[in-house]
């Protein structure tokens, strides 16, 4: 095998100081993820995981408005086993609502970028009398009224 053929796979930046510090950063957290396995502590370990895995997702949503639609409706469906096998941490059930915002900021980045028209749908008069309908009857007071 020849030398040029290993150079050119870990050309990742296109710039020698970047792929320096990119290996370096790699070996570090490769030392860290060591030192977590050594400690035998799994919960830490998962949660170290998911903030890695996070942020990685959150990278890609701000890359992509689309992938992240998709991460977040896999994240809704497994969230909650997520969440029960790390001990019902509260930081895990409001991670889905910092994906929202990242998502939310990404269409709209991407959306003020882009001269692309919003899909006005052709029912759009229905759709806004049903939904002012149903913001009225969820203040309703005499439908929400228990009795006593």
């Amino acid at each position: 095998m020849k030398l040029g053929t290993w150079r050119d796979s870990f050309d990742l930046f296109h710039s020698s100081w970047r792929n320096l510090i990119a290996t370096a950063l790699i070996a570090l957290a490769a030392y860290e993820c060591a030192e977590l396995v050594l400690e035998d502590d799994p919960l830490r370990v998962y949660s170290t995981g998911l903030i890695a895995i996070g942020t990685v997702g959150i990278l890609a949503i701000f890359k992509n408005w689309r992938l992240g639609l998709y991460s977040f409706v896999a994240w809704i469906a497994v969230e909650d086993l997520i969440r029960k096998y790390l001990g019902n941490n509260m930081i895990v059930y409001f991670a889905k609502d910092f994906l929202a915002l990242a998502l939310y900021l990404s269409f709209f980045i991407s959306r003020k970028s882009a001269s692309t028209k919003l899909y006005r749908p052709p029912f759009l008069i229905t759709l806004s009398v049903f939904f002012w309908y149903c913001l009225v009857q969820a203040f309703n007071v005499s439908v929400n009224r228990r009795p006593s």
